[in-house]
C-alpha cells in the first residue's frame, strides 16, 4: 500500500505510551491520528455503481418464469395418459368420467354466485348504515352542543377502557 501522503511515525510512540499509561482519551486521539496518517483512502473503481445497479436489475427479473407452465401441462398430460388405460381396464365409462362432475360443478357455481350475492347485499346494507350514521354525525356537529357531547363520549370510552384493562389484567404472579 503506497501513497503519496507523508507518514508521521511520531504519532505511533505517543499512542503506545498513552495506552500503557492508561490515558484512554489521549490514546484514542493518538490512535485516530495514526490511523488517518497510515490508512489509504478507499475509492471505488470507475463503473462500480453501474455494475451494482445492473446486477440488481438482473436479479429483479424472474429467470425463465414461462418455463413452469409448459412443464406443468406436460405433467398433467402424462398423468391423464397413464390413468386412461387403468380406467378402461377397470370398466369405467369415459363418458361418465367426463360428464359426471358437470352437475356438481354447476351446483357449486350456483351456490358460489348466491354467496357472492349475499355478500354484496350485506356490503350494501353496511354502506347504507354507515351513510346514515355519517349524516347523523354531520347533523349533530352542526349544533352548538355537539363538541361537548363528543368530548364526553370520548372521556366515557377512555374511562371504560381503563376500567376494563384494570379489571381484566392478569394477576401479578403471571408476569
Amino acid at each position: 500500500m503506497s501513497t503519496d501522503r507523508p507518514r508521521h511515525a511520531c504519532d505511533l510512540p505517543a499512542w503506545l505510551e498513552a495506552e500503557h499509561a492508561g490515558r484512554l482519551d489521549e490514546a484514542d486521539e493518538a490512535f485516530g491520528a495514526v490511523f488517518i496518517s497510515h490508512a489509504v483512502p478507499l475509492d471505488p473503481p470507475a463503473g462500480f455503481t453501474d455494475a451494482v445497479v445492473g446486477l440488481a436489475m438482473q436479479a429483479q427479473r424472474p429467470a425463465a418464469a414461462w418455463f413452469g407452465v409448459p412443464a406443468r401441462l406436460l405433467i398433467v398430460a402424462s398423468m391423464v395418459l397413464m390413468a386412461l388405460p387403468v380406467a378402461l381396464l377397470a370398466g369405467v365409462s369415459l363418458f361418465d368420467v367426463i360428464a359426471g362432475p358437470g352437475p356438481r360443478l354447476a351446483s357449486a357455481f350456483a351456490r358460489l354466485l348466491a354467496l357472492a350475492a349475499g355478500a354484496a347485499s350485506v356490503a350494501g346494507a353496511a354502506w347504507l348504515v354507515a351513510v346514515t350514521v355519517g349524516e347523523a354525525v354531520l347533523a349533530a356537529c352542526s349544533t352548538g352542543q355537539a363538541q361537548l357531547v363528543l368530548v364526553l363520549n370520548v372521556l366515557l370510552a377512555v374511562a371504560g377502557y381503563v376500567g376494563l384493562r384494570r379489571l381484566l389484567a392478569p394477576p401479578k404472579e403471571c408476569w
